[in-house]
């Protein structure tokens, strides 16, 4: 089981546990504004109503990546409207070419990274999921004998080194500090955990024993 793919498909899954809310602020907003929440008014032009929504929902993405940059509501969204001002205040000392560029970005940018981070989510999901047998190949022969392999390599690592796995564990290699592992465990429980539908027995066990021993090992030196 590759650890790498494992906790980029959480990371990922994160992410994407952001486009449904921004899907609805953005028709709150575009519909409400554009076509009033109704039908025949949308059908009337269909193709101006769809970009309205595409650039809504960019800039709607824009403040989002403001908030998660800065991690609060209200310092993300100020740092938001004042990069605009900045840029809009900037206009004249700008080409023509900067100034579409970086409009495209904010109106755009949302919409095309987010469709790229679906599309990744999916193709990695294929590889990990990928094992013959059931979804995860739970209780299949290529299962057992790749989930053998990787234990007895593990084993191997460890007394050579000498070193236990807390040192460099898979799941939570790039994690620094505490705070950062539990943000990382949250995320993979929102994929590995047992009662989702996609859930594995055996890869939770694995990320909830890492996170167990190094919670322990933060909590003895914090």
């Amino acid at each position: 089981m590759d650890e790498l793919k494992i906790v980029k498909l959480a990371e990922l899954r994160s992410k994407i546990g952001g486009i449904p809310v921004k899907l609805l602020v953005t028709f709150l907003i575009a519909g409400g504004m554009y076509w009033g929440f109704s039908f025949e008014k949308f059908k009337e032009n269909p193709g101006v109503n769809i970009f309205a929504f595409v650039v809504t929902y960019g800039i709607i993405s824009y403040f989002w990546l403001c908030v998660k940059m800065t991690r609060n509501w209200i310092v993300g969204i100020v740092v938001a409207v004042v990069l605009i001002f900045v840029w809009v205040g900037s206009m004249e000392k700008l080409s023509g070419f900067t100034q579409t560029l970086i409009g495209c970005a904010i109106c755009f940018g949302g919409p095309v990274l987010d469709l790229l981070t679906v599309i990744r989510y999916f193709i990695i999901k294929k590889k990990v999921f990928s094992i013959p047998g059931d979804a995860y190949g739970n209780g299949s022969e290529a299962y057992q004998e790749q989930w053998q392999e990787s234990t007895g390599q593990q084993e191997q690592q460890t007394q050579q080194t000498g070193q236990a796995q807390q040192s460099s564990p898979g799941f939570f290699a790039d994690c620094k500090d505490q705070g950062s592992v539990k943000r990382r465990y949250r995320d993979l429980c929102r994929v590995y955990h047992p009662d989702n539908g996609n859930g594995s027995p055996e890869v939770f066990n694995r990320i909830t024993e890492e996170y167990e021993r190094l919670t322990a090992q933060y909590g003895q030196t914090g």
